[in-house]
């Protein structure tokens, strides 16, 4: 009668065990399962920022614009009154405005006028592209966290499956 009862004994304690490693294989398999759901909301909130840095990004390419545009303006109306001014002066020592010497003043009025406006284009495109590159950089760089991360979930995800299983077996 006392073989049965330590026979039993042991068969209790050999389920209690088992119930606790299948226990805390479950719980290796959800916390596994957490780790990566929490890998999963991290890609998620970076690819968040991307989004967000790529519109700021468009809004400042829109202002680069608009103050190429201004200053583009402003540089023309400063060619106009220079040109004015050389023709009020030409005008005022008696030089004939519509001569040689005050089409040449004017001539190279235009031209710096015309130059300045094409550095303020070159410019502006140039840091136009630099945003544009920043924004194809920040979308790959997003799009690899992303994939990186879902590997680095599935991979989680298959590590605290297998534990679980091999606490569970073991």
């Amino acid at each position: 009668a006392q073989q049965t009862q330590n026979t039993g004994g042991i068969s209790t304690l050999g389920g209690i065990l088992g119930g606790t490693q299948i226990g805390l294989g479950v719980g290796q398999f959800f916390a596994a399962r957490n780790q990566a759901a929490a890998m999963t909301a991290q890609a998620r909130l970076q690819a968040n920022q991307a989004d967000f840095n790529n519109r700021l990004s468009i809004l400042k390419e829109k202002e680069i614009n608009a103050q190429k545009e201004r200053d583009i303006e402003r540089r023309q109306q400063q060619t106009k009154r220079m040109i004015g001014r050389q023709k009020a002066a030409l005008a005022g020592q008696g030089i004939s405005v519509g001569g040689e010497l005050g089409e040449k003043f004017e001539f190279e009025e235009r031209r710096i006028g015309a130059e300045d406006v094409e550095a303020i284009r070159n410019n502006a495109w140039r840091q136009a592209f630099g945003l544009e590159v920043q924004r194809q950089d920040t979308a790959f760089q997003a799009n690899l966290r992303t994939v990186e991360s879902g590997i680095r979930a599935r991979e989680t995800l298959s590590t605290g499956g297998v534990s679980a299983i091999s606490g569970v077996v073991g």
